[in-house]
């Protein structure tokens, strides 16, 4: 998983150099692709799939391609994200037809930013097929899955890591996220694959992970002071600066801020309030599976038991200093923004309900854990059930986004582009 990570952020980087440098010709752009196959079936040519995993896991594998296909089925339609239609799509689109990467004034001011998972965008949307941008973030989302599957084993058997992964993928948020071209789901790819490495002791490693993390969404910046908490070696820390420096320096020689939009007068938060650490995992507007603040009290009765590992005790650490970190970031993404936490906290929550010597308890956290996912699951098919028109051709796209897209929203930037 490590060399995979570390190949998808060279490549994406490369992309964003060739931008920067005005090579944004779209021949140019689909030449790089042989090559990335290509380094990528050599480097991972010796990675053998486990196929006797499904064949002990059968009921599990079912669930997962359950929840799979009914985000695919979304991927397949037209965006309808607001971000996704505002810039995450717009930006890219734009440099396109200017062949680099540029700073946009105004209403793009988000242009500035790091943007690597952007670059991934760039080959679907140069034949005008943003669903092909839906799809790179659609698999980011199977990506994640994997990472966290992986971090589960550290702590727990092959079954019970699979259903921590599935706890991650079930989550509304994921379902949402993954119909949508936005970037929330690379950054969680990053962020959960710079834990496994760290938990690991790579920190050389863990830096440069985390760095793609920063360069994926600029808030991925507050993690560094939580890994340094748990042990991270302070100049390390560097090197994932140096990681995301080209778009910090391209932001700060355009706008005078290293980090703009943030700190140049752009309302980017909203009120504070201390029981927002509960309602986030409720009442949250991207939601999240409640299981999460259901085993809660579990944990704290068998707190000594779970800090008794040293590893464990780091996971549980890292959840709640992550929970402080997305208190104090800005309000404007919901349950979205804590997404690139919720693998960790997924794996935590299977670690709780392992351990539970209470019987009677345990099975009813299983209970609410399962019907928590079967709700999730029928939510999103009926969410999904408007794309079946449209991928059958009965409903041409234009009549689609007639229907369901928000004319309200003001900012639908990317079908207004040529």
């Amino acid at each position: 998983m490590l060399e995979l990570g570390l190949l998808l952020g060279i490549y994406a980087n490369i992309i964003a150099g060739m931008g920067f440098l005005g090579e944004w010709g779209v021949g140019k752009l689909w030449l790089t692709l042989p090559g990335f196959l290509i380094t990528a079936l050599f480097v991972l040519r010796k990675k053998k799939m486990n196929f006797e995993i499904f064949k002990r896991n059968r009921f599990l594998f079912i669930i997962f391609g359950l929840i799979f296909l009914i985000n695919l089925i979304g991927a397949f339609g037209p965006e309808l994200g607001f971000d996704a239609l505002w810039y995450h799509l717009t930006i890219p689109k734009l440099w396109l037809m200017s062949e680099k990467v540029y700073f946009i004034n105004g209403d793009l001011y988000y242009s500035a930013l790091p943007k690597i998972l952007e670059m991934f965008y760039a080959l679907p949307l140069s034949l005008d097929w943003e669903i092909g941008a839906k799809l790179v973030h659609f698999f980011f989302g199977v990506l994640c899955f994997g990472v966290t599957y992986k971090i589960a084993r550290i702590y727990l058997d092959e079954k019970e890591s699979l259903l921590a992964a599935i706890i991650f993928y079930a989550n509304l948020v994921v379902g949402w996220m993954s119909i949508t071209a936005y970037i929330d789901l690379g950054r969680t790819f990053f962020e959960a694959l710079a834990l496994l490495v760290f938990l690991k002791r790579k920190y050389f490693w863990t830096a440069i992970i985390l760095g793609f993390a920063i360069t994926s969404k600029i808030l991925a910046i507050g993690s560094l002071p939580v890994f340094l908490v748990l042990g991270f070696p302070a100049l390390y820390s560097l090197l994932s600066i140096l990681v995301v420096s080209p778009w910090l320096i391209f932001n700060f020689v355009n706008t005078g801020n290293p980090i703009y939009p943030i700190f140049s007068g752009y309302d980017l938060s909203s009120q504070r309030l201390i029981w927002d650490v509960f309602t986030i995992f409720v009442t949250s507007a991207d939601p999240i599976l409640p299981i999460y603040l259901i085993m809660v009290p579990s944990l704290i009765l068998n707190f000594r038991f779970l800090i008794s590992n040293l590893a464990r005790k780091k996971l549980i650490v890292y959840c709640f200093l992550t929970l402080l970190v997305w208190w104090l970031t800005p309000r404007t993404g919901g349950g979205r923004f804590f997404l690139p936490y919720l693998p960790a906290w997924s794996v935590l929550t299977m670690i709780v309900i392992n351990d539970l010597k209470e019987k009677h308890i345990k099975k009813f956290l299983h209970i609410c854990l399962w019907l928590l996912i079967v709700i999730n699951i029928i939510y999103r098919t009926a969410a999904n059930w408007k794309y079946w028109p449209y991928l059958f051709g009965k409903q041409t796209k234009e009549e689609f986004l007639d229907m369901y897209l928000n004319k309200n929203f003001g900012k639908n930037y990317y079908y207004q582009l040529p």
